[in-house]
């Protein structure tokens, strides 16, 4: 008898963990580097709750994402490889997710939990790339890449402190640091969440630590400033001091979350991820790796993920895990009903939580500039302890084992010559189907979604001249989709004042205006008919383009 009743308080409990409706909280950082956590031996960084969550979950040390952000967070939020989903790199229309992607978000949303978007979004700002087209019932974010971006409010002013953010699409002055705000907003979602009874799956994704670094909070500069640099990697103390200053905001941070939590007697049924979407910025504290941000070395692919499971043992692994595993781990996890339209690259890491192994497969990591995937161009491919890197087309793949050479300084190729073409023929697979799924994105306008729609160089498809997208030297065009025969105004902002610009659509000019001392210029009248259209704007005797361009509908 005593052993029946054991045996049915374990299945009970079984039962109850099985059909837990747990909260979720995936936090992502943006440009935290691999060294940038006390817990990982940073001489000067102190960030004693990331620490404290750190030793409370499953930590992960070889979670891999790609080199730049947009590219992990397209893999992250589909759990399929950026280049499936259109998005190869962060800029000039590269950084637009297909929108008959399936989301994370929208997983959620299915199995009826709120979803919450805070921060930094970057798969499209306009209608149907928005996180409220994919999935999300409430976004507070900044656009674009980031704040002091070209797709940053025009009132902004590059500002951290009290910016321009737009709480479901509609504009506002925020007031703090953006970072306190988003956490704070969270805080504000999740507890109304929980007085309404829901379920809720809430992203909170800073654009912290990454630049611009002159606006921080001041006295964790001043504490970083008047540290002990003796040693400490890299030369460029001061942009380093503003990296930490954010950084461990961004563990008091976590610290205020995780108290809310307890207060709201919802941290036993919470699950929080936490990881950053890339390598760090410039020369800091590596933890001995190779590479930064933009790199596919790794100190520019690498990060660890911290999974806080409520009633799970902390652990430590050193399996090979993907951004792409975050969503089918999390489907398992929560136990959501999908149906997944598209094909997944990720796999559930679920079962390393209980001690298992998982079976071995290749990781493969590629982003760059350009508008469609190219052969070997900063790749890298990762199997078990093998390492296949290309920084480049022209240069031949390098071969490291990475157990006995986690700093990549020995190139083994020559010695391992058929593990090097076996891991160049599943790279060579999977670059046959990826190449072919290439996006052309393009906003659509005319719709009952989008009032107006506002374009910025951060979706240029096509950009000329010299420059990045700051200078003043660049021009480009933008490709929308009109849906109904209508009429629109469109204004642009710039940050000159020219005498005369011409408004081309298909590179076709209908209209000139001439102007003076203006902030912002309208052509009026414009008749469009439905189908695909470029447009474009030049101004005289220059090569500067707009800054942003706003489009309307007049009907």
């Amino acid at each position: 008898m005593p052993y029946l009743f054991v045996l049915l308080s374990c299945l009970l409990t079984l039962t109850a963990f099985s059909t837990q409706r747990y909260n979720v909280i995936l936090i992502m950082t943006d440009d935290q580097g691999y060294g940038d956590y006390s817990f990982m031996g940073n001489p000067i960084l102190e960030t004693p709750h990331l620490d404290k969550l750190a030793n409370e979950s499953v930590l992960f040390k070889r979670f891999y994402v790609n080199a730049v952000c947009t590219p992990t967070r397209a893999s992250l939020f589909t759990g399929r490889s950026s280049y499936r989903t259109g998005v190869t790199d962060t800029w000039i229309g590269r950084s637009i997710m297909k929108s008959e992607e399936y989301t994370l978000a929208e997983a959620f949303k299915d199995n009826q939990y709120s979803t919450g978007l805070f921060g930094k979004w970057h798969l499209g700002d306009c209608y149907p790339y928005r996180a409220m087209d994919q999935g999300f019932d409430y976004s507070l974010i900044h656009r674009g890449g980031g704040l002091g971006q070209p797709a940053d409010h025009p009132e902004n002013n590059r500002a951290y402190t009290n910016s321009m953010l737009y709480r479901n699409e509609v504009a506002f002055r925020s007031e703090g640091f953006c970072t306190d705000v988003f956490f704070r907003e969270a805080r504000k979602w999740i507890s109304e969440k929980v007085e309404n009874n829901k379920p809720f799956f809430a992203c909170i994704m800073p654009n912290a630590p990454h630049s611009p670094f002159h606006d921080v909070p001041a006295d964790l500069l001043k504490k970083y400033k008047n540290a002990d640099w003796s040693q400490h990697k890299g030369s460029d103390k001061d942009k380093v001091a503003a990296i930490y200053a954010m950084v461990e905001n961004i563990d008091q941070n976590i610290a205020d979350l995780r108290d809310e939590l307890k207060k709201l007697n919802i941290d036993k049924k919470t699950i929080i991820l936490f990881s950053s979407d890339n390598g760090g910025w410039g020369e800091r504290f590596d933890a001995g790796l190779r590479g930064s941000k933009s790199s596919s070395f790794e100190g520019g692919v690498l990060s660890p993920l911290m999974l806080f499971v409520p009633g799970q043992a902390s652990k430590q692994s050193t399996e090979a895990i993907a951004h792409y595993d975050v969503l089918p781990t999390l489907v398992d996890l929560c136990d959501l009903k999908v149906d997944f339209p598209n094909e997944l690259d990720g796999r559930s890491f679920l079962p390393i939580l209980s001690g298992e192994s998982l079976p071995e497969r290749s990781i493969i990591l590629q982003s760059h500039r350009g508008t469609k995937p190219e052969y070997m161009r900063n790749s890298a491919l990762i199997q078990g302890e093998w390492k296949l890197v290309s920084p480049d087309a022209k240069t031949l793949p390098k071969l490291f084992n990475l157990s006995s050479d986690a700093g990549e300084l020995q190139d083994v190729s020559s010695k391992y010559p058929e593990k090097l073409k076996s891991l160049v023929a599943d790279y060579d697979q999977w670059f046959k189907i990826v190449k072919q799924q290439a996006n052309k994105p393009c906003a659509i306008i005319a719709t009952k979604h989008e009032v107006f729609t506002t374009l910025t160089r951060q979706d240029w498809v096509n950009m000329q001249g010299q420059g990045g997208w700051l200078s003043d030297k660049v021009n480009g065009e933008w490709l929308v989709e009109v849906k109904e025969d209508k009429e629109f105004e469109i204004s642009f902002r710039t940050k000159a004042i020219f005498k005369q610009a011409s408004l081309l659509i298909n590179d076709k000019k209908i209209q000139t205006i001439d102007f003076r001392n203006q902030a912002q210029h309208y052509f009026k009248g414009i008749h469009l008919k439905p189908g695909l259209k470029t447009i474009k704007i030049t101004y005289s005797h220059s090569s500067a383009g707009p800054w942003q361009v706003d489009i309307h509908s007049l009907e």
